[in-house]
């Protein structure tokens, strides 16, 4: 019977030694609430809104920033292989300033479910995989792809409440934008003037 009593408590006194061992010895792995919020995430910077470009040469995807998870560039990859390439960042072109948004940009982003920053979307401008739009800051951007590499630049609109929505047209010849609840187009066209198309836009009426 004494046999048996100390072969039924080997393994208990066995368990809580290792147990008491285990809670005292140092866990470098051990998952924490600061680790948990820290950045990068743990499920690593996944990219995200993958795109094939009309003519099936690039794919585009926003992936967040190597300095911050919460900030989203513009990157892509050749469809046929290779390296993905940086775009775009909002660092290059706010040089430094803060990202503005306006209450209607954030309740957008809301809808959307997008809690982050940077450059939040984007499209394809035509059908010659060679030009992508996005907004940014209250501005409108494009940046074109060439053998020199990405560039990117403002458009030149008139200064004011931002520009929301844009849309460029199947050719990539235009693009429209609302601003102040009215209709806007503009040729993408070097010294293009915008074109309001409406006039009864108001905090409460919008053509977006």
């Amino acid at each position: 019977m004494k046999i048996l009593m100390t072969l039924l408590a080997t393994p208990l006194v066995w368990a809580c030694a290792t147990s008491a061992a285990w809670a005292q010895a140092p866990h470098p792995h051990r998952l924490t609430l600061e680790r948990i919020t820290a950045d990068p995430p743990l499920a690593g910077r996944l990219p995200r809104q993958a795109e094939v470009s009309p003519g099936g040469q690039w794919v585009s995807f926003l992936r967040p920033s190597q300095a911050d998870s919460e900030v989203l560039e513009l990157w892509a990859q050749p469809a046929a292989g290779g390296e993905p390439r940086k775009l775009v960042a909002a660092a290059d072109l706010l040089g430094g300033a803060a990202q503005q948004l306006s209450e209607t940009e954030k309740m957008a982003l809301e809808r959307q479910r997008i809690s982050q920053r940077g450059i939040t979307g984007y499209q394809w401008c035509g059908q010659a995989d060679s030009a992508l739009l996005f907004p940014l800051s209250g501005d409108l951007y494009l940046v074109r792809l060439s053998a020199a590499g990405p560039q990117a630049q403002k458009l030149a609109l008139p200064a004011g409440a931002p520009k929301l929505e844009p849309r460029c047209t199947p050719d990539g010849q235009r693009l429209a934008y609302v601003q102040d609840g009215n209709l806007f187009t503009l040729p993408l066209s070097p010294g293009a003037q915008p074109q309001q198309l409406t006039t009864d836009g108001s905090d409460t009426v919008s053509w977006g």
